[in-house]
């Protein structure tokens, strides 16, 4: 379990939430900045084949810039602040995500396909592990980001200073040329 050292850790605690990620589930979670920012859980359950524990504990998630407000025009890929992260429910019993609303899944703006990364294998995949073709939009890494490694990811999009030597999960350099939004 990653250190929730504020030295290390980009993300402030907002209290543990009970509430499981589900499809729909809208969250908050706030940056050293002090800014709080929302994000959506869009699939749980994927069939990731990065996944150290199995399908039953991997989220994908869009962690957006703007913050949730009752109008869910800011839940747009418009204003993404990461790629999709695949990630799983300890950043919710750690108090970094705090869902504050569920949306029905079908109401939701979500993207028409995923990407991600794997510099081991220099090829793309989608969520469910399967191989694919680069496309215009958004590119993921193909990891399981935990505690570290979405504080990591934040941090870079926000040009924040972060620790990457000493985040117990720090996002590797080669995301600098493939970790893309647009």
């Amino acid at each position: 379990m990653a250190r929730h050292d504020k030295t290390i850790i980009n993300l402030r605690q907002l209290g543990s939430s009970k509430e499981s990620a589900v499809p729909g589930a809208v969250f908050d979670f706030l940056a050293i900045d002090q800014k709080l920012r929302c994000g959506l859980v869009v699939k749980t359950g994927l069939r990731f084949h990065a996944a150290p524990f199995g399908a039953d504990g991997t989220i994908l998630v869009y962690l957006y810039r703007t913050p949730y407000s009752m109008s869910t025009d800011c839940l747009s890929a418009e204003n993404l602040l990461t790629p999709p992260l695949v990630t799983y429910n300890g950043l919710w019993e750690s108090g970094l995500f705090r869902t504050t609303r569920i949306l029905r899944p079908e109401s939701l703006s979500v993207l028409p396909f995923h990407q991600f990364w794997n510099s081991r294998k220099k090829q793309f995949f989608d969520e469910n592990g399967a191989a694919v073709r680069r496309r215009p939009g958004p590119i993921g890494l193909d990891s399981v980001f935990l505690e570290g490694g979405v504080s990591s990811a934040v941090s870079i999009a926000l040009g924040l200073k972060y620790h990457a030597d000493d985040a117990p999960d720090p996002i590797p350099h080669s995301l600098e040329n493939f970790w893309v939004i647009r």
